[in-house]
């Protein structure tokens, strides 16, 4: 490991899950879905360093069996986030940005993860970066009223995040819906700030830790990007489905 990365990125990852136990070490293609995150950061060459952070040894011996560097932390996080802070104040005290990258995302684009750090090198204002895209073809719907797909408001900063239909229809006007994306990046000093601060009234609400970071005052940038994105995460059997046929359709 480098001893002054300036750039790293963190999976977290835990055993347990709502729905399928384990869902991070669920076969996709051959590999865990937690490998293909990984790739995937990996393949965006933006970082000095990737760390699995996990608090299970089974999820740390299958990332060590795949190449991946990890860190085993305490159980009782309540959120991927704070995993994050634990292990980058753990290994890589001297980071300047960490970045969360999700477990559950086997898809995530490559190319969105140089997008999520870039306001925080270019900008002082920024204390948390994120992501969305907008909901604009035609399973928009499917997508607005699921409530396992978290949606955005924003300006140019984020508004609000949620698992209800944000803004509500209320008329017939056309209205602008955006998806979240979760990944986020920090600087490794606001990282420790949410850390710290606890989980928040919201947050428990909606089991959405971004919402800590509103509660907080933070500034929080949501970029919008328009990147290729086929928007599974792993959350029950049924996404697991779809994902292995969207690989299959993908290397056929």
């Amino acid at each position: 490991m480098s001893h002054n990365p300036k750039t790293i990125a963190i999976i977290p990852a835990r055993i347990g899950s709502d729905e399928v136990y384990a869902k991070v070490l669920v076969d996709i293609g051959g590999k865990p879905v937690i490998q293909h995150a990984y790739e995937r950061a990996k393949e965006s060459g933006v970082f000095d360093e990737i760390l699995i952070a996990a608090d299970h040894e089974r999820i740390t011996e299958s990332a060590e069996g795949f190449g991946a560097k990890t860190y085993l932390t305490k159980m009782q996080h309540i959120c991927g986030t704070d995993r994050c802070a634990e292990a980058a104040r753990e290994v890589f005290p001297g980071a300047k940005i960490v970045v969360n990258v999700q477990a559950d995302e086997p898809f995530i684009n490559p190319r969105m993860l140089p997008v999520v750090i870039e306001p925080l090198i270019n900008e002082d204002s920024w204390q948390m970066v994120t992501l969305c895209c907008r909901c604009v073809d035609e399973k928009a719907k499917e997508f607005i009223f699921n409530p396992k797909v978290v949606k955005s408001e924003k300006t140019s900063r984020a508004l609000y995040f949620s698992r209800s239909v944000i803004p509500f229809p209320r008329s017939d006007r056309e209205i602008r819906y955006f998806q979240h994306i979760g990944v986020y990046a920090y600087r490794m000093e606001d990282l420790q700030r949410f850390a710290e601060y606890g989980p928040s009234e919201l947050e428990l609400a909606e089991e959405l830790e971004q919402l800590r970071a509103l509660e907080m005052e933070m500034r929080v940038k949501a970029v919008e990007t328009d990147l290729d994105y086929p928007r599974i995460s792993i959350d029950t059997q049924e996404d697991i489905e779809k994902a292995r046929a969207l690989f299959n359709s993908e290397t056929t």
